[in-house]
């Protein structure tokens, strides 16, 4: 990273924005793009500067914009202190950049860098899976997916979550559910690649009974899909699908219960293992997958839909990119 010269943002974030404009009680991943370097390189002061000048190779930077730019690595810009004037004088952005940021932080507040962000997330203990140990029963050996254990660790670490914040939810305990593997072949994303040849005892895990019962919608038609599709025969495979049948743009589960909070949980197939879980905290849980849902933006639909509580849950190497489901804040 570029000591503190985090300067090139294509997403900016604030806590305003977080607090009062989206009511994100929870937000279990921040995906923001917010630092000059490829995530995972560290780069030399020299590199840095090619990047930040948009240059390939040091004999077409202008030595004197080089020094005064350097200059920044031991003195970083208070980005929130700075007046109008001089962003522009900085020469870090265009006139134009530097009044939208300008403009931003007078309806927002304080921009935030991702550390910034992150820290608390991490504080909390977030990293889940690491302080279990990182116990083998979490993972399956033929799927890219956790497995159910690992989902409802998952679950728990959100509902435990909540809880502590003062959300009065009904947590399904381990001594509220029952956990059964199914007798059928499981064909994971792995191993499915190498046409199941790979010989294995994986075996997919749901739940003995539905927890609690629910009226359920697909892209805003009323859906009998069960929360675990079965095969039809017990020697026939089955895949992660099993899980909500698959993924569906828009999945809105009803379970009458007006008491509790409603959520809105939007991600990718990584959710659809928790959502036969999660759903039962709530009275109203809506499920959006961002890379098929295009009716409208992810604000706008919470604007519409003004959830108490949103849940975002992808695989985290997605985290960093501009489509699909770490798209929040297209209009």
């Amino acid at each position: 990273m570029v000591k503190q010269l985090n300067l090139d943002a294509s997403e900016i974030f604030s806590k305003e924005k977080f607090g009062n404009m989206w009511r994100l009680y929870v937000v279990l991943s921040v995906i923001l793009v917010w630092c000059i370097p490829v995530w995972g390189q560290q780069l030399s002061e020299a590199e840095a500067l090619l990047r930040l000048m948009g240059a390939e190779d040091p004999e077409y930077i202008d030595a004197a914009e080089a020094e005064r730019l350097a200059a920044y690595l031991e003195r970083p810009m208070k980005i929130n202190m700075e007046s109008l004037a001089s962003l522009v004088a900085s020469g870090l952005m265009s006139r134009y950049q530097a009044a939208a940021l300008d403009d931003y932080r007078s309806r927002h507040g304080d921009i935030l860098s991702f550390m910034e962000l992150v820290e608390p997330l991490t504080n909390a203990g977030i990293k889940v899976y690491a302080a279990h140990g990182n116990p083998a029963e979490y993972y399956s050996i033929v799927d890219h997916h956790y497995n159910y254990y690992g989902a409802y660790a998952a679950y728990r670490a959100i509902t435990d979550k909540l809880t502590a914040d003062g959300w009065a939810l009904p947590v399904l305990t381990e001594e509220d559910v029952e956990f059964v593997e199914l007798p059928n072949p499981y064909i994971g994303s792995r191993n499915r690649k190498l046409y199941n040849l790979w010989e294995n005892e994986d075996k997919a895990i749901v739940l003995s009974e539905v927890p609690v019962p629910y009226t359920r919608y697909d892209n805003g038609q009323p859906s009998e899909k069960p929360l675990f599709v079965y095969p039809a025969e017990a020697h026939m495979p089955t895949t992660y699908n099993l899980y909500m049948g698959g993924d569906f743009a828009e999945t809105v589960l009803e379970t009458n219960r007006p008491e509790l909070p409603d959520a809105l949980i939007f991600g990718d197939s990584f959710s659809n293992a928790l959502e036969t879980l999660l759903y039962t905290a709530f009275d109203e849980t809506h499920i959006l997958d961002l890379r098929h849902y295009k009716e409208q933006s992810l604000k706008d639909y919470l604007a519409d839909y003004r959830p108490d509580i949103v849940i975002c849950i992808q695989n985290d190497t997605f985290y960093y990119t501009k489509g699909g489901n770490s798209a929040v804040w297209e209009d």
